[in-house]
This record gives C-alpha cells, structure tokens and sequence, in this order.
C-alpha cells in the first residue's frame, strides 16, 4: 500500500539491466550530472533527461552526420542530415531504449563517443537505403 511517508523517505529507484540503481536523493541542475546519472535518468523517462542530452549532444551528433553525408552530397539531399537525425533518435527509443541500455560505461568509453559512434553508423545506414532506391527521373525524360 502507498504511504506518503515511505515515498518520502527513499530515493527513486530505476531499474537499468535488472540492476536496481538508486538516484541521488538531492535536488541537482541537468548540467550537473554525471554520463551515468544522465543515462540512469533517460532510460526512467525523464524530460530533463532527453533535454540534457540534446543540449550536451545534439553538436557532436550533428557534425558526426554532417561529415559523412558530405562525402556523399551528390547522392543525398539537403534535408538528409535532420532526417537521420531524426532516424538516430528514435533507434534510442527504439525497443525499450535497447541502445542506451547497452551502453557501458565500464567498457572505457565515454558517452559522447559512443554516441558520435552510433551517429556515424545511423547516416551510413542511411546511405545504403537511399543507394537502394532507384534514381528519380524526370518525367519528360520517361515519356
């Protein structure tokens, strides 16, 4: 049964990789937080989280995408780089956060690398689908 009193006196528990990890109990700005506080954060849902992310991240992602679509200019379009921007972030999302939560700390990496990494991968991922589709041809051309 819920007790206002119990709620009060225990941190808010997260549960990442069937591992209980207890949030820090004290009020903390998002600029302050540690990768793994960070992490811990995002995969409870929280919207302060995703917003701490984008601001710390959104730069490195985005050049990470830039660079390799500009490699490839005259196969991709101008919108490419927001659409798979947009494509990197819902594979976070995707599958109960899969991705995030195999991210490990432990391992040596640091956030951002990893991140700038899968950035990398999500834009070639992307080249490969577009290579797939065949060329657009005008249509005075086809008649």
């Amino acid at each position: 049964m819920w007790s206002p009193v119990a709620v009060k006196t225990s941190p808010f528990v997260q549960v990442t990789d069937r591992t209980p990890v207890a949030l820090p109990s004290t009020f903390s700005t998002p600029s302050t937080w540690s990768e793994t506080e960070l992490l811990d954060r995002l995969l409870a849902s929280d919207a302060n989280a995703w917003r701490e992310l984008n601001n710390r991240y959104a730069r490195l992602v985005t050049s990470c995408i830039q660079r390799v679509v500009a490699r490839f200019a005259r196969r991709v379009s101008v919108d490419a780089v927001e659409e798979i921007y947009a494509t990197f972030s819902l594979k976070l999302l995707a599958n109960d956060k899969h991705k995030l939560r195999s991210f490990e700390p432990s391992r040596g990496n640091k956030l951002g690398t990893w991140l700038g990494m899968l950035a990398t991968h999500c834009a070639y991922d992307y080249l490969r689908s577009v290579r797939r589709e065949p060329s657009p041809v005008c249509l005075t051309e086809a008649e």
